[in-house]
């Protein structure tokens, strides 16, 4: 098996995403002491930095897959690898969360407003631990979880399906495949149904990059992953994708210092930012009063920023990094010659 090739573009990508979404919540969601303010029309549109994440999710992930010889024997090792990944650090940073609820319970002796606490029963325990508060109806102790949700079920998904598009499928089988992806936008179900389109456009870019299959029928999915949007009602979320996904598929390997930081925060900065949100504005609102400014309002969202980038950063190093070198070492089981893929 060869090794996985980074591909640098998705780094400064997948910063950019999770900032825009951090700028999002910030201004124009989740903190009282900044709204209102003039820029709420226009940082509305970083919550898009989600269906960026999904693109990067839809080409990265077979990429590797490819990569490192996937058949469907590995799909255990697949799945527990991008637990591991995944869900303790989501977990750990729940935690802040959870605290933060049970202060505002103390002190306020109500949850926090428009976020409110789902509790310590059964269900709502079960349903944050294994990404399906929507399905039980339960709520989340950090509500940006329910894009793993998604994630989750694409890799699911991925793993069921990728051996029939790896590398060598014949065109028909791709052609099926993908258009079967596709029309699960019109389908009641998973939430990854919801979004299939966007992760659908990273498959095409691994498809393109990484396979001999007919271009011009990548193209023509391609074109009906972006209908079925429109169709949907999500011509805005669909264009910012696809530029995503054409950025993907340049192969540029454009960098900096900043988008490389972020690139490596970038998750930890998506699930750490609204703890550090809530815990910042509720001290700092009470040392001063700047939130009644604009001007001070726009020093109060330099200073969440700062925090937020500080915490994601330490986040990252002490928490983050040892969970992703020991989902590294949950290696796929090889492949023999004589063994059917």
């Amino acid at each position: 098996m060869s090794g996985v090739k980074h591909v640098t573009i998705l780094d400064p990508m997948r910063g950019v995403a999770a900032l825009a979404v951090v700028i999002f919540h910030y201004l124009g969601s989740i903190l009282p002491t900044l709204r209102p303010n003039g820029v709420e029309h226009i940082v509305e549109h970083g919550k898009m930095g989600v269906q960026v994440f999904f693109v990067i999710s839809g080409f990265v992930i077979p990429y590797a897959m490819q990569r490192s010889g996937y058949a469907w024997s590995n799909l255990g090792r697949f799945m527990l690898r991008r637990f591991v990944r995944i869900a303790p650090p989501a977990y750990i940073a729940a935690l802040a969360l959870i605290a933060f609820h049970l202060l505002a319970i103390m002190i306020n002796g109500r949850p926090v407003d428009g976020d409110p606490f789902p509790g310590f029963g059964f269900t709502a325990v079960l349903a944050n631990l294994t990404f399906t508060a929507e399905y039980f109806g339960t709520g989340w102790y950090n509500f940006v979880y329910w894009s793993l949700t998604a994630e989750f079920e694409y890799y699911l998904v991925l793993a069921l399906v990728f051996p029939l598009i790896a590398s060598g499928s014949p065109n028909w089988r791709v052609a099926l495949v993908m258009a079967g992806m596709i029309l699960l936008t019109w389908s009641p179900g998973p939430s990854f149904f919801h979004y299939a389109v966007y992760f659908v456009l990273g498959i095409l870019v691994f498809l393109w990059r990484e396979t001999p299959t007919d271009r011009r029928l990548l193209l023509l999915l391609g074109l009906g992953a972006c209908l079925a949007a429109i169709n949907q009602g999500w011509s805005t979320p669909i264009a910012v994708s696809l530029v995503a996904a054409l950025i993907i598929a340049s192969g540029t390997p454009f960098r900096t210092g900043p988008t490389d930081f972020l690139g490596d925060v970038s998750y930890s900065l998506y699930i750490t930012h609204v703890p550090v949100a809530y815990f910042a504005e509720t001290v700092i609102k009470r040392l001063t009063d700047l939130h009644t400014s604009p001007g001070g309002k726009a020093i109060l969202f330099i200073i969440y920023l700062a925090l937020a980038l500080v915490a994601a950063h330490l986040f990252h190093r002490l928490v983050e990094r040892p969970f992703l070198q020991l989902s590294k070492r949950i290696k796929a089981r090889r492949v023999m010659p004589s063994e059917p893929a």
